[in-house]
């Protein structure tokens, strides 16, 4: 992987349901300067900003947030400049069944055309989990392994989170303790999931499995 540059602006990818409000705090910890990029349909699109501005205590940008391509506020549209990223990954399928849960919880608070319809097994294979969708380029067979080696200068997983961000500190030279990493924005689950509505959204989703695989090989060794 890439090695971090400081004086080149860093995004933190905050890939949904992947403990990015608890690792977000750590973060703050590090860069009280960075600042965020979420969408909000209240607001409006996060404002854009100019990544070649140093901010008020002369560091370069850090934005940690959101970056969506699909939805028109991912890395491409809004800062094709950036060059180096770091962001965590979960299993896709435990990925998917959080995000049900937690759309689910949010009741009529959730615009009706982001509430899943139906049970958790039609919603698992009901279309692709959206992990792809946040990486700086379009990921494809082809490509992964080199954008993941070329872009990032460290990827973790939410399966082995305190060690992953032991990995991140040490890569951006900051200091981690474990008991900095408080648990968050845990939906409560309930409903269970076949064996045959797993093998299904495999099916459907077999480059995110490849991507997460690759990354999660690097904790396992």
């Amino acid at each position: 992987m890439r090695e971090y540059d400081p004086d080149k602006p860093l995004i933190f990818i905050h890939v949904p349901k992947t403990g990015g409000v608890s690792v977000r705090q750590v973060v703050d910890s590090w860069y009280p300067h960075r600042f965020s990029h979420y969408f909000s349909p209240k607001t409006g699109m996060p404002p854009r900003r100019d990544l070649s501005q140093r901010c008020a205590d002369g560091s370069m940008p850090v934005v940690y947030g959101h970056f969506n391509r699909l939805r028109g506020f991912g890395i491409e549209q809004y800062y094709p400049e950036a060059t180096q990223f770091i962001t965590i990954l979960r299993d896709p399928l435990e990925t998917r069944i959080s995000a049900y849960h937690y759309l689910k919880s949010l009741g009529d608070k959730l615009a009706p055309d982001r509430r899943p319809q139906g049970t958790l097994e039609e919603f698992l294979i009901s279309g692709p989990v959206g992990m792809l969708n946040y990486f700086p380029v379009e990921m494809t067979e082809a490509n992964y392994k080199d954008v993941i080696e070329s872009s990032f200068i460290e990827v973790g997983i939410l399966e082995a989170l305190p060690e992953s961000m032991r990995r991140i500190a040490a890569r951006l030279s900051k200091p981690f303790d474990e008991s900095q990493l408080p648990h968050l924005n845990r939906a409560v689950r309930f409903e269970g999931v076949s064996g045959e509505a797993k093998k299904k959204h495999k099916e459907i989703n077999g480059l995110a499995y490849r991507v997460y695989d690759y990354v999660a090989a690097r904790y396992s060794q």
